[in-house]
C-alpha cells in the first residue's frame, strides 16, 4: 500500500491509423510514494511509477518513463483492458519536500493508409508530456513558545493536519522527555520530574511527523526550558531541650516559579573537614513562596557540620 499517490490522467489520441485502434484517454501514469526513512533530518522516498493503458485493439506500441535520475523505455503490447504497461523506481531524498520531475510516452508507428505526406513512411505520435509532481511529507511548526518553563504549558501549531511527535533535548544532544500532538496544534509541557534529572535547561525541540507509524520526516527547533531563578535559604539548630543531643532542626525558606508540590528540596550534609556532600533528607514545599518548611536529621555532637540545600 502506497503512503502517497498520484494520479495522472493522459490525454486523448487523436492521430491513428486505419484499424490501428485507438488508445484509450483513460490511460494514466501512478506516481506512488511506497517506502519512507529518515536519516540524518533528510526524508528519503522510494517512488514507484507505473503506467496504464488500454486501447480498442491490441498493438504493440512503445512505453517509455522518464524519472528525475533515469529513464525506461520498451516496446509493449497494449490490450483492449486496462493493464500496467511499465514500471520505474528511484528514491528520492529531501529535508523538506519530496518532489520529482517525470514524463512518459506511448508512441506507436502510423502506416498502412493513404497519407499525402507519410504515404509508406512510419512516423511516431506521443500521448503524453512531462509533468511535475509534489509530494508534501513535513508538516512544518508554524508556532511555538520560543522559551518555556519546566512545568509550563506552551502551545504548538503546524501547517498541515498530522501526528508529530515531540523531542525535548539537552544540551548534548539527549532527548529528555517526549510528547504527541495530533492534528494542527496542541500543548505540551514538560514536566518539573525532569529537571530533577537533568538540573539544567533543555535546548531543542525535534519534530517528527508520523504515518501509519513511521516517522517520515523530522526538523529541530530552537527551543528553551529552563528554570527561573529560584531562592532558598536554610538554618539549622540544635534544640537545648530535645532528648537527643544530636537531633538538627533544618528550616528552609524560599521562592521558586515551580509548581513546588512537585519540587523536591535536598538537604546535604558533612563534616566541615570533609569533601564529601551527603544527602540527609529531603523537603517538600507547600507552595511556591513557602517559609519555616523543617525536617530533623542527627548529626553526631562530636564533630563540626556543614549543610546546605539545593
Amino acid at each position: 500500500m502506497a503512503i502517497y499517490s498520484k494520479k495522472i490522467s493522459m490525454p486523448y489520441l487523436p492521430l491513428m491509423a486505419s484499424s490501428a485502434g485507438t488508445i484509450s484517454k483513460d490511460s494514466y501514469l501512478l506516481v506512488e510514494v511506497t517506502g519512507i526513512t529518515v536519516n540524518d533530518g533528510y526524508t528519503n522516498a522510494s517512488i514507484k511509477y507505473s503506467l496504464y493503458a488500454k486501447s480498442t485493439t491490441a498493438r504493440s506500441v512503445t512505453a517509455s518513463i522518464s524519472t528525475t535520475n533515469s529513464s525506461v523505455s520498451k516496446t509493449v503490447k497494449v490490450t483492449t483492458s486496462m493493464t500496467c504497461i511499465l514500471t520505474a523506481t528511484e528514491t528520492v531524498s529531501s529535508s523538506d519536500m519530496i518532489d520529482v520531475y517525470t514524463g512518459a510516452t506511448i508512441s506507436y508507428e502510423v502506416a498502412g493508409s493513404y497519407m499525402p505526406t507519410t504515404y509508406g513512411v512510419s512516423s511516431m505520435a506521443d500521448i503524453m508530456s512531462s509533468n511535475y509532481i509534489l509530494f508534501v511529507t513535513f508538516g512544518k511548526m508554524t508556532s511555538y513558545p520560543f522559551a518555556m518553563k519546566y512545568g509550563e504549558t506552551g502551545t504548538f501549531t503546524f501547517n498541515k493536519s498530522s501526528s508529530y511527535r515531540l523531542e525535548f533535548l539537552d544540551a548534548s544532544g539527549v532527548s529528555r522527555y517526549t510528547a504527541s500532538i495530533s492534528g494542527t496544534s496542541g500543548s505540551a509541557a514538560v514536566p518539573v520530574s525532569v529537571f530533577s534529572t537533568v538540573k539544567a535547561s533543555l535546548k531543542t525541540c525535534k519534530v517528527y511527523e508520523i504515518y501509519s507509524g513511521t516517522d517520515i520526516a523530522e526538523k529541530s527547533y530552537n527551543l528553551t526550558v529552563s528554570e527561573t531563578a529560584c531562592s532558598l535559604s536554610l538554618s539549622a539548630l540544635r534544640s537545648p531541650t530535645d532528648a537527643d543531643a544530636s537531633l538538627v532542626t533544618v528550616s528552609v525558606s524560599g521562592e521558586s516559579a515551580l509548581s513546588s508540590t512537585s519540587r523536591t528540596v535536598t538537604v546535604y550534609a558533612k563534616e566541615t573537614s570533609s569533601e564529601v556532600w551527603n544527602a540527609v533528607g529531603t523537603i517538600n514545599p507547600s507552595a511556591s513562596s513557602f517559609t519555616g518548611e523543617t525536617m530533623s536529621v542527627d548529626l553526631d555532637i562530636s564533630y563540626s557540620w556543614d549543610i546546605t540545600v539545593y
